[in-house]
C-alpha cells in the first residue's frame, strides 16, 4: 500500500532532521538509509502506518559489531523463532557470521522466552561450557539482563572476560 507525503515526511524528519523534510520518499527508504534499520509502510493488516526496525540487518549490524571486536565465538539467546522479529534477528545473526566464513555453531544457539529468567538459564548454560562464547548477543533486552545477572554470578567481568549485547529499546 502506498504512503502519502506526509508520513514521508515524518520519516525523514524522524531520521535525519527537519532540513530533510521536504527530501523525497525514495531518499528515505532507499539502499543510503537502510543502515538505519527505517522502514516505512503499513501493516498488512491494518490502515495505520509504522515506523519500524529491519531486524535482520540490525543484528547483522551488531554480530558484526562483535566480529570486529576480535569475537569468534559468540553465543545467541534468541527470543521465540515463532515470531518474526526473533526469527529475523538471528537470520541476521546468521548472516553475519557467515559473511565472515563462521560456521555456526547450534550448541552456542539458544531459544529463550524474552525474559530475565530464560536469559539468565541459558546464560549459564553457554557460560559453564568448556569451550565458553567469548560474548553473548541477547535478542532481547530483558534476556540482556538475565544474562549480565548469570556473568555476574559465575564471577566474570563484563566486559573484559566477556562482551554482552542486548537489543531493544531501553
Amino acid at each position: 500500500m502506498e504512503i502519502d507525503a506526509q508520513t514521508r515526511r515524518v520519516v525523514w524528519r524522524e531520521t535525519l532532521g527537519e532540513q530533510g523534510a521536504d527530501r523525497p520518499a525514495q531518499d528515505v527508504a532507499g539502499p543510503a538509509r537502510r543502515e538505519r534499520g527505517v522502514l516505512e509502510g503499513r501493516d498488512r493488516d491494518s490502515s495505520v502506518g509504522r515506523v519500524g526496525v529491519d531486524n535482520a540487518l540490525a543484528a547483522d549490524n551488531a554480530t558484526r559489531y562483535l566480529l570486529s571486536l576480535g569475537h569468534r565465538m559468540i553465543g545467541i539467546i534468541s527470543g521465540d523463532t515463532s515470531s518474526g522479529t526473533s526469527a529475523d534477528r538471528l537470520k541476521g545473526f546468521l548472516h553475519a557470521l557467515s559473511s565472515v566464513k563462521i560456521r555456526p555453531d547450534r550448541s552456542m544457539i539458544h531459544t529463550g522466552n524474552n525474559d530475565m529468567e530464560s536469559g539468565h538459564q541459558h546464560a549459564m548454560q553457554l557460560l559453564t561450557r568448556a569451550r565458553r562464547p567469548t560474548a553473548i548477543f541477547c535478542t532481547n533486552n530483558m534476556m540482556a539482563l538475565g544474562a549480565l545477572a548469570a556473568i555476574q554470578e559465575i564471577g566474570l567481568a563484563c566486559p573484559e572476560e566477556i562482551s554482552l549485547l542486548g537489543f531493544d529499546d531501553f
